[in-house]
């Protein structure tokens, strides 16, 4: 995972993750390039702009990064967000805002599943305890670096599937 576009901003960079359920194509990718880069040049919080970036992550996580350093986000400005994301969903056909949805990294590539899947994945051994995961709920760009994809034993996620793991001869 490329994070080199996060080296200017301070480690007090609030970070926002969207999930896609599939990988965006190259002309869609410089599209959601393109948009980000209007919203972030235009993004503001009671009248002050806020240092922000737009990137997509891995072709399917939309990633929005804001230097808390800079200028702290309002409500305000985390209404505009939600805006700007709710058109890049119409726009692109995704739900960005579907909290049951689970990206794991599985046959070398992304895929999306229902977080009430997971279970089933493990009793199948389709999921295994190394099987990475992206965590949407990270926060911070420190956790965004070292923690966003991880093992889904080291994650929040396991809670779900843990006793098939325990339960396995």
């Amino acid at each position: 995972m490329n994070t080199q576009w996060l080296e200017t901003f301070s480690d007090q960079t609030r970070i926002w993750v969207y999930q896609s359920n599939v990988d965006f194509n190259d002309a869609q990718l410089a599209r959601i390039q393109e948009l980000g880069a209007h919203f972030t040049s235009q993004w503001s919080t009671h009248g002050t702009p806020l240092r922000a970036q737009v990137q997509v992550v891995d072709k399917r996580f939309v990633v929005v990064a804001s230097d808390q350093s800079v200028t702290a986000n309002s409500g305000c400005s985390m209404d505009k967000l939600t805006h700007f994301v709710q058109e890049l969903g119409r726009e692109f056909n995704v739900d960005f805002f579907d909290r049951m949805r689970v990206n794991l990294w599985i046959d070398n590539r992304w895929q999306a599943v229902d977080y009430r899947e997971l279970a089933s994945l493990a009793a199948q051994r389709t999921l295994q305890a190394d099987t990475l995961v992206a965590d949407p709920l990270i926060d911070n760009k420190t956790a965004f670096i070292h923690h966003f994809i991880k093992p889904i034993q080291d994650s929040w996620h396991y809670k779900a599937i843990e006793s098939q793991f325990i339960n396995r001869s």
